[in-house]
C-alpha cells in the first residue's frame, strides 16, 4: 500500500477529524483514524496519548490498539484468503478438520461457518457442551477452541472504542482505533455511534471526490 501525494482535500475531512476528536473527549485518551482507498491512503489523523498518566507517549503512526472483537476482521478476511488459494475447500467444511487440536471441545457438526456467524452453540468460556445444536440458535461469546487457534480467535473481549469500516462501493475501508481507557459514559449508544462514524467517512469520501 502507498501513501498518496496528491491527499484528498483536507476540508472533506474536517468533520471527520472533528468526531474524532470528540470521540477521544468523551471515551477513551488518544485515538487513531486511518481511510483507505483502492491502495492509496486517502486520509490519517491521530490524536491524544496512550494514557493518562504524565509524559504517557503520544499516539501516531505505529501506536498499537487492543484490537478486541476488530480482530474478527481480520480472521474473516483471512478465511476468505484461504478459500481463494485452496487451502480451505468450503465455509460449510468440518471444523475438526482443520483443528489439530480443540482440547475438549465437542466440534462434531459444527462447520467453519458455524463458527465464524457464532452459531457454533458452543459453551462460554470454553466450558465443555453446548447452549444449542450448531446452526439453531445464535451466541456472541468468548469461546476458545484450542491451542490449534492464534490466542484470542473466535473472542469478544468487549472493547468498543475500535471499528473496521468496509465501504464497497466507493472501494474503501475505514478504521477506527481507540485506546479505551475511559469507561463508556452513561447512555452511550455503540450501534448509533458507529453509525455517525459510517456517515461522516461517507460524506468525507463523497466530498473528497466531488474536490478531486
Amino acid at each position: 500500500m502507498r501513501h498518496d501525494a496528491q491527499r484528498s482535500p483536507a476540508g472533506a475531512f474536517r468533520r471527520l477529524d472533528a468526531y474524532m476528536a470528540e470521540a477521544r473527549e468523551r471515551l477513551s485518551t488518544g485515538s487513531a483514524l486511518c481511510v483507505v482507498r483502492g491502495d492509496d491512503v486517502v486520509h490519517e489523523a491521530y490524536g491524544g496519548r496512550h494514557g493518562a498518566e504524565p509524559g504517557s507517549r503520544p499516539i501516531d503512526a505505529v501506536s498499537q490498539f487492543h484490537l478486541a472483537s476488530v480482530r474478527k476482521t481480520y480472521l474473516g478476511f483471512a478465511v476468505s484468503l484461504a478459500i481463494e488459494e485452496g487451502r480451505i475447500a468450503s465455509l460449510d467444511d468440518a471444523a475438526a478438520d482443520y483443528l489439530e487440536d480443540a482440547g475438549e471441545v465437542p466440534l462434531a457438526g459444527i462447520t467453519l461457518r458455524h463458527l465464524l456467524t457464532h452459531t457454533h452453540g458452543l459453551r462460554r468460556g470454553g466450558e465443555a457442551g453446548r447452549e444449542f445444536p450448531p446452526g439453531t440458535g445464535w451466541s456472541y461469546n468468548n469461546t476458545e477452541l484450542g491451542p490449534s487457534l492464534p490466542a484470542g480467535a473466535f473472542q469478544s473481549l468487549g472493547v468498543y472504542g475500535c471499528a473496521v469500516l468496509v465501504l464497497p462501493l466507493h472501494g474503501a475501508a475505514a478504521v477506527r482505533m481507540l485506546n479505551g481507557f475511559k469507561p463508556n459514559p452513561p447512555g452511550y449508544d455503540y450501534l448509533a455511534d458507529i453509525r455517525r462514524f459510517g456517515d461522516l467517512v461517507l460524506e468525507a469520501l463523497e466530498c473528497a471526490s466531488m474536490k478531486g
